[in-house]
């Protein structure tokens, strides 16, 4: 079952983020890939990630989606977040459902000589979206699949413990 769908930009112009060498330039860069997010009005993501690099945009599903019933919605989905935005795009690794992720409260080490802290930036639990609503890509070659089934698992409870509650999220 799929949740939500997160997709990582660490990218402006054409110039990945850990190729800008001036400190400045570097974070002035990472302002604007921030400020695109917060200036989304109609995908606005639920939750904002700091990566130590980019950002992760996280969007929180309002209801499970069965990955086997769905995956090639979930794919077109998925690309059309990463391709949105023409001067800021997505990473494309993200595609694959498989894609590890940096979780907050962690540290990005890709430069061991410079760690830097994955933490959330803002946090929306109301901004929720139907998984049906989220326009997709084109698909090119892909033949077109069964409609969509949103299904809500009967074994999806309630947590105790809400991931906004976490420690490591504070």
């Amino acid at each position: 079952m799929v949740t939500l769908l997160v997709v990582d930009y660490d990218e402006i112009d054409g110039v990945k983020i850990k190729d800008i060498e001036d400190l400045t330039e570097r974070e002035a860069a990472r302002q604007r890939i921030l400020k695109r997010l917060q200036s989304e009005t109609e995908y606005t993501p639920t939750m904002i990630v700091d990566s130590g690099n980019g950002y992760h945009a996280y969007y929180v599903l309002d209801m499970a989606v069965n990955v086997r019933e769905a995956a090639e919605a979930i794919k077109r989905k998925s690309k059309w977040m990463v391709d949105r935005y023409a001067d800021c795009p997505g990473d494309p690794a993200m595609l694959k459902i498989s894609q590890p992720i940096r979780l907050p409260g962690t540290l990005n080490v890709k430069n061991p000589n410079a760690p830097r802290p994955c933490q959330v930036v803002e946090y929306h639990p109301e901004r929720l979206y139907a998984f049906a609503d989220i326009p997709e890509a084109e698909a090119k070659g892909v033949p077109k699949r069964r409609a969509l089934q949103v299904v809500k698992s009967p074994k999806v409870r309630q947590s105790k413990y809400p991931v906004w509650e976490c420690a490591f999220l504070r």
